[in-house]
């Protein structure tokens, strides 16, 4: 009888042995091959081109970029018309709408910011964009990636622009 629990402990230990490598051979290289999207940055050099209206019934901000480099240059305006803002819930609320003008600029309109800039001092949030694979002729491991743009203005007391500040980053998808 011990002869045949050892027995089929090794039959066992094969079979998981055996399973594993189908299951890591079944997925083949081309699943974890390598990125050929996240290669360069989406923009270079974005700016705040306006803020208007700030203490108004409707502020709009004009942020515009030059193109981006790599991969990232070849991103048709169709992937920029499909940015969505985030931020907290106290400013998500607040921003109207994002869209995009061709060429390489968002619009952003905002409900009335006074009563918002009165107890912070800076906005806050991020431009999301989609995965890249969507939009060029790229693949990558995974889920969808995105991409960010953060940006935080900061203002005086009396609602002027002190800083404008931009960020890129890279959420990659889980594997």
């Amino acid at each position: 009888m011990p002869g045949d629990v050892r027995k089929a402990m090794r039959i066992a230990a094969t079979a998981a042995l055996v399973g594993s490598y189908i299951v890591v051979a079944g997925c083949g290289a081309s699943d974890y091959g390598p990125d050929t999207c996240n290669d360069g940055t989406t923009m270079r050099d974005p700016a705040l081109g306006a803020l208007l209206d700030v203490d108004g019934a409707q502020p709009r901000m004009t942020i515009g970029w030059q193109p981006g480099v790599g991969r990232g240059a070849e991103l048709p305006a169709a992937y920029f018309e499909a940015v969505e803002a985030v931020a907290s819930a106290e400013l998500a609320a607040l921003i109207a709408t994002v869209s995009y003008v061709d060429p390489r600029e968002l619009h952003l309109t905002f409900a009335p910011l006074t009563n918002y800039l009165a107890q912070h001092d800076r906005l806050a949030f991020a431009l999301r964009f989609p995965d890249r694979a969507a939009f060029i002729d790229c693949t990558h491991p995974g889920s969808a990636d995105a991409y960010l743009l953060e940006v935080e203005i900061v203002f005086d007391s009396d609602l002027e622009v002190l800083t404008a500040t931009f960020n890129e980053r890279v959420l990659l998808g889980d594997i």
